[in-house]
């Protein structure tokens, strides 16, 4: 294959592990492991650090895709976009995430970030037996769930809409 046919990769591999090192902690802490066992706490500490990786690695990199600074919402674009779809017209397919996958995608992040302050504030002497701190780790995650459903009904409509196979990105490194 020549340089030419070549497809520029848009998901460099740290990302992609990172995405799926993400979805496998979202995976067990959500519906395997046993809440508040020592397994769950440390994967949930894994995915904080995991977010935080990500975001400084991608605000550090020369991909303008990756750039934390450049997923922050924008009001215009995300109603612009929000107009579309409700209207069924193309939506925009912009290199990164999209006006309408960003916000979802921080939310991935902050629930996460959320749901470790939380889950370490749950052992601490100062909150242990709070109420209040378990109810925002319960209703986070809760979010959580919602925010990835949203993440996974994205790519589908974005699969189906553009005819591209959207979802193999975080494989291939692509975007389709």
């Amino acid at each position: 294959m020549n340089s030419s046919s070549k497809k520029s990769v848009l998901w460099p591999i740290w990302v992609r592990l990172t995405h799926w090192a993400l979805a496998a902690a979202c995976v067990l802490n959500l519906a395997i492991l046993e809440e508040g066992e020592e397994p769950h706490q440390w994967v949930g500490y894994a995915a904080a650090a995991l977010v935080g990786i990500r975001a400084i690695a991608g605000q550090r990199s020369k991909k303008r895709a990756l750039k934390l600074s450049l997923m922050l919402p924008r009001p215009r674009l995300l109603l612009a976009e929000l107009k579309k779809l409700i209207a069924k017209k193309a939506l925009d397919r912009p290199e990164g995430h999209s006006p309408l996958a960003a916000p979802v995608m921080l939310g991935i992040w902050g629930a996460i970030l959320v749901l470790a302050l939380t889950g370490f504030m749950q052992l601490s002497d100062t909150f242990y037996g709070e109420e209040w701190v378990y109810e925002i780790h319960e209703l986070t995650s809760q979010a959580l769930w919602a925010l990835i459903a949203a993440h996974m009904l994205g790519l589908a409509h974005d699969t189906r809409s553009s005819g591209k196979p959207t979802w193999k990105g975080m494989f291939t490194g692509q975007k389709g």
